[in-house]
């Protein structure tokens, strides 16, 4: 559970008991591989909506240790709406801002002293469960449980038509360990030899069914056991309504298990193989991972990881995948070379790329002992992914080129020579070589899994996209997609060069906000998957589309953010030219021309350069001349500049039509009336074609409606209240002359407003 898209998964599962419509829309953000803040804001909006109040309960969250996973639970318990109530059962105090939530009464605590049972309490549960005793033995037990609720239950499951009840009460006592000694007295020791068999075999399942307690028993009547011992209530909890699955009560089950390593080691073996078997043939890789190694069977283990490995990257259960690799000894991996680039290679795709320089480091003393060319140039394969996720790409350009060839299609589900040969294609393209990277997609190797023709597809985008061809970007990128949406599986991760694609491609048409928003959603996956290159070039892309749409702030929150993911950086290495490039630009953008030029000094010679450059001048000479239109406009010069060339007022025209100021305007006015040429009206946008011009806000929050965001969603956008979206969004309409949202789109396209 400390898998975000597992645990939250579940979330949803249980909120949909409670209003089936809940997280309708959160399940489809996980369907892409994603449990980000996106997929909670969506979560509790639709808990926001219910018509009744609800509780949630979360279960032994003590056992929910991932940072990540922490810190988002905690941010949705800052955000809960009212109508939803959350309860934590935990062996321990959660970490996050509880103290805050005490100072705003928000929170009511049940601490271990509020959960003892007091005599009378005791009195009801024990009578509940048929156990007969008076006043002083309740008092006695209660006494000797300290209250404890689970002693008193499998006490009074004990004293169910027990011959000697007085004898009973005067030995039992409340702790664990006097409890469990007491139950295989009073308990285990009273089964038939097949029931007691039954349950130390079964003792090693956290959950189990019929089917699992054959494989586990070697019995066929595992499901007529299974209601014998529900009726006689031997410690058996049913875990669904159907009574196909159970567990045993945790100190029952705990007993068991102490009896059965105690009393038979290799019959414990034996039970952990069976369960490993029967888990790997039903395709629950993580139940048949513990088992293996439970039962040392650590090859076994392993050949399960890399059988699922792909599957469960592709689906973005990183979090599963990294918990995997740590259930085995470090010894065991580093035993062998091809284990330890294995486990690389895991490290890396599961983002602990310091790890990897680990896995690499014991691979390198490995093969130095025992040299394997073939192991050797899968070491190099790995070393050059590792430096292509650290960002160094010029570094990994090289290694990925020597190690072409080397890994066939049978050593790891997730890379074999396509992948290199599509790598070495990416690296091209970052390094902004178009036409080595188009050669290196015409010479691929076959593929033979069943999302390569994505892989190929996406790299194809994005050098098409490159090279200025929106077209050809345009039907790779829906090609790859109407595969993905074939496929049985989740593969989500294969979403974010995909949506990086469609997302320039939207920003290309003008269609701002589409474009942001679908970037936004590219840049949350890579982050997820922890791709430096990837994030910078989303990033870049992603601050243009939020700046053309007036969004300058997002957009340097952007940058600085992908700053902080790629460091430091030499000037000359691609992304930090990248992210220098798109910097300036905002600077120019928003008349900061000499902090620009500042900038553009960093940048290396070429043709990023040269274009920034024509733009700083083009965007200085503005200024020159908006400084010399306001001097005019102070004197009261006109003729002096229709005295100059035919080209100073073409570019007052460009300037007027930017919408300079008044007197420029003036300027312009007087130049068309002297030369006779064709009279511009300029007047706000959309004017002459609506009942009334729109206002600077209200084209700001039409920008907004062909986006699939929620009118709360664009409120917060625009840092407005829902209430002022309304008014704006009723005088769209009216302006319009509209009924609906999608209408108003349709007209604004129309009336080319979009």
């Amino acid at each position: 559970d400390n898998d975000p898209v597992r645990f939250w998964s579940y979330v949803i599962a249980a909120l949909q008991r409670i209003e089936p419509s809940i997280g309708v829309r959160g399940g489809e953000i996980l369907a892409e591989s994603r449990a980000d803040r996106r997929l909670l804001a969506t979560l509790l909006d639709d808990a926001g909506r219910m018509t009744e109040p609800g509780t949630l309960v979360v279960d032994d969250f003590q056992t929910i240790v991932a940072p990540a996973l922490l810190d988002d639970v905690g941010w949705a318990v800052e955000h809960l709406p009212r109508q939803l109530h959350l309860v934590i059962a935990s062996r321990s105090e959660p970490p996050f801002g509880l103290a805050r939530l005490r100072l705003t009464g928000r929170l009511h605590e049940v601490r271990q002293s509020d959960l003892r049972f007091r005599p009378d309490e005791a009195s009801t549960l024990l009578a509940g469960l048929e156990a007969h005793v008076d006043d002083e033995e309740v008092a006695l037990l209660t006494a000797r449980t300290e209250g404890w609720a689970a002693g008193l239950k499998l006490a009074g499951l004990s004293l169910r038509d027990h011959p000697d009840r007085a004898g009973f009460v005067r030995r039992f006592a409340g702790s664990t360990r006097v409890v469990a000694d007491l139950l295989v007295d009073e308990v285990l020791d009273r089964q038939l030899p097949d029931v007691r068999t039954f349950l130390l075999q079964t003792s090693v399942l956290e959950r189990f069914s019929a089917p699992l307690c054959d494989a586990v028993t070697g019995r066929r009547d595992s499901a007529r056991v299974l209601r014998d011992l529900e009726e006689a209530n031997l410690f058996l909890v049913p875990l669904d309504d159907e009574r196909q699955w159970f567990r045993y009560h945790q100190l029952f089950a705990d007993l068991l298990r102490s009896e059965l390593r105690t009393s038979d080691p290799a019959g414990e073996r034996a039970a952990h193989e069976a369960a490993g078997r029967w888990y790997e043939d039903e395709a629950h890789p993580s139940s048949a991972i513990r088992h293996h190694l439970a039962a040392g069977l650590l090859d076994r283990a392993w050949r399960v990881v890399v059988d699922y490995y792909a599957a469960y990257y592709l689906a973005g259960r990183h979090g599963t995948v990294q918990q995997w690799l740590a259930s085995f000894p470090h010894e065991y991996l580093a035993a062998d070379p091809l284990r330890s680039i294995e486990a690389g290679i895991a490290s890396i795709l599961a983002g602990e790329l310091e790890k990897t320089g680990t896995w690499i480091g014991v691979a390198r003393h490995a093969l130095a002992a025992r040299p394997d060319t073939g192991a050797s140039a899968q070491l190099a394969a790995v070393e050059g992914i590792w430096a292509w996720h650290r960002g160094d790409v010029v570094v990994a350009r090289q290694a990925l080129e020597e190690s072409r060839g080397a890994l066939g299609d049978r050593w790891w589900p997730v890379l074999c020579d396509l992948d290199i040969e599509l790598m070495v294609a990416r690296a091209h393209l970052a390094l902004g070589a178009l036409d080595r990277a188009a050669e290196a997609l015409q010479h691929l190797p076959p593929s033979r899994r069943h999302f390569d023709d994505v892989l190929v597809l996406s790299i194809s985008a994005q050098v098409a996209l490159a090279r200025g061809s929106l077209r050809d970007a345009a039907a790779d990128v829906t090609r790859a997609v109407a595969l993905v949406e074939s496929f049985d599986q989740p593969v989500g991760i294969l979403m974010v060069d995909l949506r990086y694609v469609r997302g320039s491609l939207l920003v290309e048409q003008g269609r701002l906000v589409e474009g942001a928003v679908e970037l936004a959603t590219a840049l949350a996956q890579a982050e997820q998957a922890g791709g430096v290159e990837s994030i910078a070039s989303i990033s870049v892309a992603l601050a243009r589309a939020l700046a053309g749409a007036g969004q300058t702030a997002d957009a340097r929150t952007t940058l600085r953010r992908a700053r902080e993911v790629v460091g430091p950086r030499p000037n000359d290495h691609p992304m930090a030219a990248w992210l220098t490039g798109a910097e300036c630009r905002l600077r120019i953008a928003s008349g900061r021309l000499e902090a620009a030029g500042r900038l553009l000094e960093a940048l290396p010679r070429g043709p990023e350069r040269a274009r920034l450059e024509v733009r700083l001048h083009l965007a200085r000479a503005a200024d020159h001349v908006a400084s010399a239109v306001q001097l005019a406009e102070e004197e009261g010069f006109v003729q002096a500049f229709l005295d100059e060339a035919p080209e100073l007022t073409a570019l007052l025209r460009r300037l007027d039509a930017a919408g300079s100021s008044a007197a420029l305007h003036r300027l312009v006015e007087a130049a068309d009336g002297a030369s006779g040429g064709p009279w511009v009206e300029l007047r706000p946008l959309g004017a002459g074609r609506l009942v009334e011009p729109l206002s600077e806000r209200e084209i700001g929050v039409l920008r907004y409606l062909p986006s699939p965001l929620p009118y709360r969603d664009i409120a917060r956008e625009l840092y407005i209240s829902p209430n002022t979206l309304k008014t704006h969004m009723r005088n769209l309409y009216r302006k319009l002359e509209v009924g609906s949202r999608s209408e108003a789109v349709a007209r604004a396209r129309a009336l080319e407003l979009l």
